[in-house]
């Protein structure tokens, strides 16, 4: 292996999958009732956290820091390996602005190492679907330099199509104004929401009814670009809300045969701002 991959808990990919591929995650942190817990489930099940929202509790998160990446870089780099970072939008976070600094540091300390940081303008699974295909792309032999320009050329295309159950949670942190989050919780309407080329939150469509919204995640895929022929992997994450993701799954193979589906559960730190019952489709399309 040329280089090591390293990424953030916000893509919320499945551990097999990240060990499959060696790529270094760096959890982002959230908070519950003052007890700052890890992203990435090492401390309890989605169906606890998300059981926890649901009877109210709010859930508070913060960014990978600066001593983080410094702890996780350095043995990398001890060991002669080069790193290609690819972070959550820094539209959403200050994660990647970190790592810029951190890298900064550690290049003066190791001058013959490569650090390469790219904030991809993703967010939860758009994000690790791009990372799980650079990582692909590197185990096939691909050089940092050659993995890091695709990911510069692609990550414009992901794509991120979500639906929420409320709009409360988008509001609460910060993510959302308080009139859209007014007028989606009028009259059983169920917002969909997309990531726009900046990598920030932006509402697309206001749908009447859970099904309809899930039927229109689905949709996205043809309009947006979705070509199974070149890239036939897309995820469907959910929050607690797997018989839904299901569903969407099964309208996706209707559409498309083709598709290589992959369901993951959304992570703490995205579903602490999209709050339970959250279902989003990613794959790579046309720009966005």
């Amino acid at each position: 292996m040329s280089f090591q991959i390293a990424t953030d808990s916000t893509t919320d990919l499945t551990a097999p999958l990240y060990r499959g591929h060696s790529i270094t995650v760096l959890p982002l942190h959230f908070v519950i009732d003052g007890t700052e817990f890890l992203d990435g489930w090492s401390s309890m099940t989605p169906e606890e956290f998300f059981g926890l929202l649901r009877s109210g509790k709010t859930s508070t998160t913060s960014a990978v820091n600066f001593g983080q990446f410094i702890e996780a870089f350095t043995p990398i780099l001890e060991r002669g390996e080069d790193i290609l970072y690819l972070g959550f939008t820094g539209a959403l976070s200050s994660t990647s602005p970190t790592a810029e600094i951190a890298a900064g540091e550690l290049r003066a300390k190791y001058p013959a190492r490569r650090i390469v940081v790219i904030d991809t303008l993703c967010a939860s699974a758009g994000e690790g679907l791009l990372v799980l295909l650079a990582a692909r792309r590197r185990d096939r032999g691909e050089s940092l330099e050659q993995t890091a320009d695709w990911v510069r050329e692609h990550a414009p295309r992901v794509q991120h199509w979500f639906t929420v159950d409320s709009l409360s949670h988008l509001y609460r942190g910060g993510r959302l104004s308080a009139v859209s989050a007014i007028v989606g919780g009028a009259l059983g309407i169920k917002p969909v929401l997309t990531l726009d080329a900046a990598g920030r939150l932006v509402p697309a469509a206001k749908i009447r009814g859970r099904r309809a919204a899930l039927l229109s995640l689905a949709a996205r895929l043809e309009e947006n670009g979705y070509d199974p022929d070149a890239c036939p992997d897309l995820i469907i994450g959910h929050a607690d809300a797997e018989a839904d993701a299901r569903f969407l799954a099964g309208a996706v193979r209707e559409r498309y045969p083709g598709a290589q589906i992959i369901l993951c559960p959304l992570g703490a730190v995205i579903g602490s701002h999209t709050g339970p019952g959250t279902v989003t489709l990613l794959f790579l399309g046309a720009r966005r």
